[in-house]
């Protein structure tokens, strides 16, 4: 599956994300800007102290090894294992 595809489900799939944010991250994917777009989604979810499931928290890390992202974004997101 697409990278953009990837990331703008995850996007979707997590509800208190500031709208601004959503539309930043929006923006960078729509001009192929996707390491500084998945950069402020995990920021994003960090710094709004979102708690992640399981799955959301997979495919956030997926993606960010896939696109050999620095693991230390998705590292110190909270997530739950259910």
């Amino acid at each position: 599956m697409d990278i953009i595809i990837r990331i703008e489900k995850v996007l979707v799939s997590i509800s208190h994300i500031p709208n601004k944010d959503k539309q930043d991250i929006v923006e960078l994917l729509d001009n192929n800007e996707w390491g500084i777009a998945f950069e402020v989604l995990c920021s994003a979810i960090e710094q709004e102290k979102i708690i992640l499931n399981k799955k959301q928290y997979k495919a956030i890390e997926e993606i960010g090894m896939e696109m050999k992202m620095d693991n230390t974004l998705w590292m110190s997101i909270k997530h739950i294992d259910n």
